[in-house]
């Protein structure tokens, strides 16, 4: 069951042919690129909404002669989708200083709302997008609330649901079949005296209140006491729901033959059947409109009163700081199962506007980002869509600095946008000097200049073209420009021309800034703004931060949160040990040989690569977009990498070390380096595509 966001389906019925009003709604409706249907009749109208399962109906009620209340209750009768569907009543224009009529027989018949009558595409596009951000998204909502009951009414997994006094609401069929116990038993009832077991630690529910109260989920075992008397040990999970304050506790249990001791804090999860249902609910579950006099069943209009901690609603939580420079990529690909691209793609996409600019419907979008994470190889440790959705983050992240935003156009942002997209896709997982030592197809295409970046670049408008073409609707200029920039951000991101960008930046733009700074007051000095506006106004300028921008965020791990840094650090670490030992085993030259697997010294290659590469370049990037967060973590990364390369080399120095690189370079007192929280570091003497 999909229940990502998608393109609103909407009927409109309007009983007389050549009616302005219906045509400035299906002008409307082409502008939004929304699917409609028009029908002329009742039974047309009732037969098209019953197959193409119409998520928005408007009738024309302005017609004497046409039954619109009759129709509007045989649609919300025909079918069960009747239920959910949004039906907006088309009135008469009434003038400012008539009497408007009451509204309330339209409710009563069915009808959502009522529209007056306005013969104005602007003010109906209005209509339409509010009407599908709200009550429409709302009923979708409802939709999938509804299916997670159905879920948890099939699920093996005993479900209890009770509110912050723990008085039992809602209990599932497994729950009855567990405990013995019949549902009208057991509701308004508080679980502590009903299902309590003495063979429970006497503070088992003071824990659990701990952990609700903290807002986190409590796991472990629960001794479960059945109708009969007898004690059920149960693996059990209480998760607190809720949205301000704690307003339910969800809990689900599984008797296991293997249950382990009441101390042993490894929880096992509940059987697939739960999880799959669950985590495709929507992370937001609103209550809809009460205008409609439809009635709800009980037990679908208490999922509106909590929010189920769920992987996908926790990415929305995470999605909510989509654009800060601590956001966690590597949490993001857990909670999308390596989707990372897709899900964050979509939210980044949306802020910018992108759909917009490209005059392309979010399912094509979604479509093309779906295609372009494909493309990435997931077997690579770091060249994978994970890094991808990295660089587009850390570019969203730079496009909202304060001189970024006043300089750069809609259009380069977008083409930022798609060029930190598309910029490693179809990445082999090795770098530009093995494909040209090893004369691979894709050097000896591209002549052994940029090798990969032309690859990425070209692939990418290649599968985009043949399969899902998000350019086209854009002018042919518009294309061309949007183009010829993604192309020259993608190459920029080639470190063999590493210092020619950083170069030019430092002589045309921060030079510039720093000429005017000096002579501010002056009669020759121009105002800040000013200079920014001038930047804004001259291509070749904007080319250059575009360039830098693109290249702050293709090696932006080293000045990353600690935590993502190393994570990043051993993901990079074992792409370049798989390329160095088949360099090995091909006889091929070993192009990076500090990445030799039994002696590397990551901490050693870090501090290298902060110093040649990196700290030029983002103390420069600061100077002009204004970056103290990441100069910050960018030092205290270097300094714990310094303390680590000086304290290998003392241990090399004194013993022949027996640990692997990569223990090597963690502490002996940390977590092994993958059970760690994420980070990002690239590290190479060498090109690093």
């Amino acid at each position: 069951m999909r229940l990502s966001i998608k393109t609103m389906q909407v009927l409109l019925v309007f009983p007389k042919a050549e009616d302005a009003q219906g045509n400035t709604f299906q002008q409307a409706c082409e502008r939004r690129s929304y699917k409609y249907h028009l029908s002329r009749n009742a039974s047309s109208a009732l037969e098209t909404f019953i197959n193409q399962q119409s998520d928005l109906v408007i009738i024309d009620c302005r017609q004497s002669d046409f039954e619109a209340e009759k129709l509007c209750r045989a649609m919300r009768c025909a079918s069960k989708h009747g239920e959910y569907a949004v039906i907006l009543a088309l009135t008469d224009h009434v003038d400012r200083n008539a009497s408007i009529p009451s509204v309330l027989p339209l409710l009563t018949a069915g009808f959502n709302r009522a529209f007056s009558e306005i013969i104005n595409v602007d003010a109906c596009l209005n209509e339409l997008v509010t009407l599908e951000m709200g009550e429409v998204r709302n009923m979708w909502r409802l939709m999938a609330a509804s299916a997670v009951f159905v879920a948890l009414e099939n699920t093996e997994d005993a479900v209890q649901i009770t509110n912050e006094n723990h008085e039992i609401q809602y209990v599932n069929a497994s729950f009855e079949k567990m405990c013995g116990f019949r549902r009208e038993d057991v509701l308004g009832k508080d679980e502590r005296n009903l299902l309590h077991s003495d063979k429970n630690g006497a503070d088992i529910f003071n824990a659990i209140d701990s952990n609700i109260n903290r807002g986190t989920m409590w796991e472990g075992v629960y001794h479960v006491k059945r109708r009969e008397g007898e004690s059920l040990p149960c693996r059990s999970r209480v998760s607190p729901a809720g949205t301000s304050s704690i307003r339910h506790l969800v809990t689900v249990r599984n008797q296991s033959a293997d249950v382990p001791s009441p101390y042993d804090t490894i929880f096992h999860p509940p059987s697939p059947d739960v999880l799959k249902y669950l985590d495709n609910i929507w992370r937001k579950t609103k209550r809809p409109s009460d205008v409609t006099s439809i009635s709800r069943r009980p037990s679908v209009q208490r999922i509106h009163s909590m929010i189920i901690k769920t992987p996908i609603y926790q990415m929305g939580l995470l999605l909510q700081q989509a654009t800060s420079w601590e956001f966690s990529i590597i949490e993001m690909e857990r909670l999308s199962n390596k989707k990372p691209l897709y899900h964050l793609g979509m939210n980044i996409f949306e802020r910018f506007r992108v759909r917009e600019f490209l005059n392309c419907t979010d399912e094509m979008l979604g479509q093309w980002l779906n295609l372009v994470e494909s493309h990435y190889h997931a077997n690579n440790p770091y060249h994978n869509s994970t890094h991808a959705a990295d660089v587009l983050q850390a570019t969203a992240y730079f496009l909202e600095c304060s001189r970024v935003q006043a300089i750069l156009t809609p259009m380069d942002k977008v083409a930022a946008l798609l060029a930190a997209a598309v910029h490693d896709v179809d990445h082999p997982g090795r770098n530009n000097a093995f494909l040209c030592n090893s004369n691979d197809p894709l050097a000896l295409l591209y002549n052994d200049v940029s090798v990969l970046e032309s690859h990425h670049v070209s692939f990418a408008f290649q599968v985009t073209m043949e399969k899902v073409n998000i350019f086209n609707e854009l002018p042919r200029e518009d294309y061309r420009s949007l183009r010829q920039t993604i192309i020259d951000m993608v190459l920029a991101t080639d470190m063999s021309h590493h210092f020619e960008h950083v170069s030019k930046f430092n002589n045309a733009i921060l030079g510039r800034l720093e000429d005017e700074h000096s002579t501010v007051g002056g009669q020759s000095g121009d105002s800040d703004s000013a200079l920014i506006a001038r930047l804004a106004q001259q291509p070749d300028s904007r080319r250059v931060i575009k360039r830098i921008l693109i290249k702050a965020a293709d090696i932006n791990n080293p000045a990353r949160p600690q935590a993502l840094c190393r994570e990043w650090t051993n993901r990079i670490a074992q792409e370049y040990f798989q390329q160095t030992d088949e360099e090995k085993k091909r006889s091929l030259p070993v192009v990076m040989p500090i990445f030799e697997r039994h002696s590397c010294n990551i901490p050693k290659s870090q501090v290298g690569f902060i110093d040649y590469f990196v700290r030029d370049m983002f103390e420069a990037w600061d100077t002009f977009a204004t970056v103290p967060t990441i100069i910050k973590h960018l030092n205290e990364n270097y300094a714990y990498w310094n303390e680590r390369a000086l304290h290998q080399n003392q241990t090399e120095e004194n013993s022949v070390s027996t640990q692997s690189p990569m223990n090597s370079e963690s502490p002996a007192n940390d977590a092994p380096a993958s059970s760690e929280p994420s980070g990002a570091v690239t590290f190479t003497t060498g090109p690093s595509s």
